[in-house]
């Protein structure tokens, strides 16, 4: 359903500081891949977290401190991480979820893949909560980010728009690889990726 009421089923016993996003994107596919890296302080001592992400996204593993930890999709659009020990309260920790698949299309379009001027491209429009349709998040307003890193690999004819400053832009065979940098509080909604030919 897309009533806001169930918007969110992500857990509030931790708090995010950083994420870091990787994506693979090719505009003339409509499809994302990518790894979302969580720095986040544990509110509430807990062996498990839970993630908003739409339940047609496949997520293919979970890294916890250099393992692969086990988890559940759960048909509410939900991932719950089972965390192999009790993290106290206070504790600074981090997480990364490797997933793939086709996004959702919710909202004012939440992630487009089509054409302009006869060029492929992706554009993302997440507001007001669009973001789990196509990343795993917090889905929620009351959780922002202190800071972002976006890293974007797309075929080398193409060049990736997303938040922040562009600190590094390289071409390595057939692909491009874009990083930005964002270093202001940032809700989940406001994280957005366009992807075309962009001069």
């Amino acid at each position: 359903g897309g009533s806001s009421a169930n918007y969110s089923v992500a857990s509030t016993n931790f708090d995010v500081h950083h994420i870091r996003l990787e994506w693979n994107v090719d505009p003339a596919i409509l499809y994302i891949n990518g790894k979302i890296t969580f720095d986040f302080t544990v509110t509430q001592s807990t062996n498990s977290l839970t993630f908003d992400l739409l339940k047609q996204l496949t997520v293919d593993s979970i890294w916890y401190h250099g393992n692969k930890i086990s988890f559940v999709q759960t048909p509410e659009n939900g991932v719950v991480l089972n965390l192999p020990i009790t993290i106290n309260s206070g504790t600074k920790d981090s997480v990364s979820i490797f997933y793939q698949g086709v996004p959702g299309a919710s909202g004012f379009g939440t992630f487009y893949q089509g054409a302009h001027a006869g060029t492929p491209v992706i554009w993302t429009l997440s507001e007001p909560y669009g973001s789990r349709e196509w990343w795993p998040c917090k889905n929620g307003l009351n959780d922002k980010a202190d800071s972002i890193d976006i890293i974007v690999t797309c075929p080398q004819q193409y060049q990736p728009s997303s938040n922040g400053i562009i600190v590094n832009n390289t071409v390595s065979g057939a692909f491009r690889r874009t990083e930005f940098r964002h270093r202001f509080p940032i809700a989940s909604y406001l994280i957005a990726l366009a992807v075309t030919n962009y001069v």
